[in-house]
């Protein structure tokens, strides 16, 4: 992906904070919150962390399906075992992100001001703690879904299955050393009371799946899809269509859909 057309999309995704795509001293380069944030080989980094962008892994920019079930491919011996291998290697040397994008973004620096930039919402019935920057999406998505239950009766009951809604949480990615959407209060976990013995999140499926990423979707735990399609209509992504998949997992990240429609497809 060039700096020019990923750049200008964060332009459009977050106009009131992201401006000035710029070519400057050989990259291009981005005003956020009036601090220069520059793509270095894929990394957004300030200036002072551009001649060591190698210590940093590329920012999540990905391939996000719009069918509710994404094609899930049959993979070869070969491929399996590279895929095992290549998460080994993530295992033993950790991605880690340059927080300063996300951090100027959301005017976060640590958990203490992480604590000044959030608010409670009653979400579906749920006291929520998220970035004061959400209320209005989700409270959409909420009036959304409550509109949709009084004639959707398996959203009815995929509701009325959850046992929690949580945001906040400062945290890193598990086995990671990159910091967690959660720690932004942009990302969203519904826990059901029961998985149904269906699969919800790649690493708890991994301890005991050397080959997890081969199961099927009948075998993966999913809200329904207009639960999904509710939160996408907002700018959030689904975790369940990730490679990595983490099916009660929500996050907002409108850059993702931008990129993948309207003709501006990875």
């Amino acid at each position: 992906m060039s700096g020019y057309r990923v750049l200008g999309i964060l332009t459009e995704a977050y106009p009131d904070v992201v401006t000035d795509r710029l070519l400057l001293k050989g990259d291009w380069s981005v005003l956020v919150g009036g601090e220069r944030i520059f793509w270095a080989g894929g990394r957004l980094l300030p200036e002072e962390d551009r001649d060591r962008a190698d210590d940093f892994s590329p920012h999540p920019f990905y391939y996000y399906s719009d069918e509710y079930e994404p094609h899930l491919p049959d993979y070869t011996k070969a491929e399996k075992e590279r895929i095992i291998g290549t998460l080994e290697g993530r295992d033993r040397n950790p991605p880690v992100r340059n927080p300063r994008f996300f951090d100027l973004l959301y005017r976060i620096h640590d958990e203490e001001s992480a604590w000044d930039m959030m608010t409670r919402v009653n979400f579906l019935g749920f006291k929520m703690t998220v970035h004061r920057d959400m209320t209005d999406k989700l409270a959409r998505i909420d009036g959304a879904l409550r509109k949709l239950m009084e004639s959707d009766g398996p959203l009815r009951d995929y509701v009325a299955s959850l046992e929690s809604g949580s945001g906040y949480s400062w945290r890193e990615i598990a086995r990671t050393g990159s910091r967690s959407n959660h720690s932004y209060g942009i990302a969203l976990d519904f826990t059901p009371r029961d998985y149904g013995g269906k699969d919800a999140y790649w690493l708890w499926s991994r301890d005991f799946n050397r080959e997890w990423f081969t199961l099927g979707w009948s075998r993966r735990y999913r809200p329904p899809e207009s639960f999904v399609r509710a939160f996408e209509a907002e700018g959030f992504v689904w975790g369940g269509k990730w490679f990595l998949f983490d099916s009660i997992h929500f996050e907002y990240r409108p850059e993702i859909l931008l990129l993948n429609r309207s003709g501006h497809g990875l």
